[in-house]
């Protein structure tokens, strides 16, 4: 759907192809007039087309108010899961764990084709995306009291609405008259004592002016809580398929441990002149030794991960009908929604040599030095890095300067000493109309929505590419730059970044960097989206 298009002008042209529908099929009911049993109405979900002709079967679901409240669900999405026309969910707080634009969401997938591929509507009318750069709606700002049915229609959706509809149609049903108060309080925990489950809502409904209107209210909260996958045996472990490794098919289903080699300590990885390579890591001293690469010595990331992430959700709604006349019906629908969550991921890995996680550059343990003042230049060494492992190396990419042939870090002393990242999303629709049958044949449905969705996100335990690059571009201050006395105290080769007050980092041994060094190369990454429909 495009954002800037006129929800009235769709409307209007809904309404012309309902009218060209109803004037074509009017000679094929004539002919049918002698049918015992003539079907009066059929509405097609989603659509505002109603034509007794339609007889052929579609594959329609309609899912009642009483199976969704048997349930006990938090949200309208979780009942809808257990439909099997619905696939994996394309947002959901066990699916978006490290997705800062999807987590807290939580969108629907039939038919496994893809939640973009999924129209969810709300009365037949299109809701803001949930997620700002998607098309996919969040079904838990809709309340669940607030839901007469829900109808599932999986074919032929995408002939009316577009590639958007491919998978098919969910069409979330309002109540029209609903009178009384409903209160829900519920609270639960996972079979294993975590994940806890807090919820809170209060509807009311009432009708007026002879029962010619009715508007319905409603609040809610909910609150859903952390699951770690360290906290359960199946997900502790950097698990890959041992089939996929072996390319044994027997061996597809067969888990094995496949932890990270991106380790705390660091690696170095040195070539000597004769293309021999040995990886060097460090002990808290910065003491050299060689890296077996065993499971026991690599990384297990998955003791940083959530099978569940924690959502804290608010959701106010109403609905207000009035029915003019016989044929003029006026509503007014609003809907606001802020949702907190966070996702969880393994501190960073820093490969070097790679563009993304990296600088991009090769780690020179040694370089030239120029003096200022008279203009001398020394080629000296970088004085973490110890001679074991420099004497086990060569210019590899002939630059004339002895380099490490690869280097990678886990950035466990960044941040938080994980990557965290908190995220705020905020949802407001407001839906004005009026709808009503003009005559036997003709009806219409005219309507004004607009709806903005914003997130705002941040994420810890990054690092600054251009500090840390001069950083890690250290030798031994041999002019005695800051006057202290010491020439062999580091100091970084880039005059500008001397300036800016570089200030030299060691990332060789777990736990080796100070604050001051920590400070200046740390990053945090802040994300700002938003969407509007009109």
């Amino acid at each position: 759907m495009n954002p800037s298009s006129s929800s009235l002008n769709r409307a209007l042209l809904g309404l012309v192809a309902s009218c060209v529908a109803l004037s074509f099929s009017g000679t094929a009911l004539a002919q049918d007039n002698d049918s015992a049993d003539a079907v009066e109405e059929i509405v097609v979900t989603g659509t505002r087309i109603k034509n007794a002709a339609i007889t052929a079967a579609s594959p329609l679901q309609v899912i009642g108010t009483d199976l969704i409240q048997d349930q006990g669900t938090v949200n309208i999405q979780e009942a809808l899961q257990t439909n099997p026309t619905f696939g994996i969910a394309g947002a959901s707080r066990e699916t978006s764990n490290t997705n800062i634009t999807a987590v807290g969401s939580a969108t629907v997938n039939l038919r496994n084709l893809g939640a973009n591929r999924t129209l969810v509507l709300v009365d037949g009318k299109r809701m803001v995306a949930g997620q700002p750069g998607t098309t996919q709606v969040d079904l838990a700002m809709v309340p669940t009291d607030f839901i007469e049915r829900v109808e599932v229609l999986t074919g032929g959706a995408s002939a009316i609405y577009g590639s958007d509809a491919v998978a098919g149609v969910v069409n979330l049903i309002y109540k029209k008259d609903f009178e009384g108060l409903i209160f829900n309080a519920q609270t639960g925990i996972s079979d294993e004592g975590d994940g806890d489950e807090n919820m809170l809502s209060l509807t009311a409904g009432h009708n007026f002016a002879d029962d010619r209107g009715n508007v319905m209210v409603s609040a809610g909260w909910s609150q859903q809580g952390h699951i770690s996958s360290s906290d359960r045996k199946r997900t502790e472990e950097d698990y890959a398929s041992l089939g996929h490794n072996t390319r044994d098919p027997s061996t597809v289903f067969q888990p094995v441990i496949s932890r990270s080699g991106v380790i705390p300590a660091g690696i170095v990885q040195t070539r000597d002149a004769g293309g021999t390579t040995t990886n060097w890591t460090f002990d808290s001293a910065g003491n050299p030794s060689v890296w077996g690469g065993t499971q026991d010595e690599r990384f297990n990331r998955a003791a940083y991960r959530a099978i569940a992430s924690p959502v804290d959700r608010m959701t106010f709604a109403t609905r207000i009908r009035f029915d003019v006349s016989d044929k003029v019906s006026t509503f007014l629908e609003a809907n606001y929604g802020r949702v907190s969550s966070k996702t969880f991921f393994e501190p960073s890995p820093y490969v070097g040599t790679n563009d993304t996680i990296g600088i991009g550059v090769p780690l020179n343990f040694e370089n030239f030095l120029l003096n200022p003042d008279t203009g001398e230049v020394q080629l000296v060494r970088n004085p973490f890095i110890p001679d074991a492992v420099y004497n086990t190396a060569s210019d590899t990419d002939n630059d004339g300067l002895i380099n490490a042939n690869g280097h990678n870090v886990r950035l466990t002393q960044f941040g938080p000493g994980t990557r965290l990242a908190p995220v705020e999303r905020d949802l407001f629709r407001i839906v004005l109309g009026a709808e009503g049958d003009l005559s036997d044949n003709w009806s219409y449905d005219v309507h004004y929505s607009f709806g903005r969705t914003e997130l705002a996100g941040r994420m810890d335990g990054l690092f600054h590419g251009p500090n840390l690059r001069a950083a890690l571009d250290v030798v031994s201050d041999v002019y005695d730059f800051d006057s202290d006395g010491d020439t062999t105290e580091p100091v970084c080769v880039d005059a500008d970044a001397r300036g800016r007050g570089c200030v030299p980092v060691n990332m060789y041994g777990e736990g080796n960097m100070t604050q001051a060094m920590l400070d200046y190369v740390n990053a945090v990454s802040y994300t700002h989206l938003r969407a509007h429909e009109t």
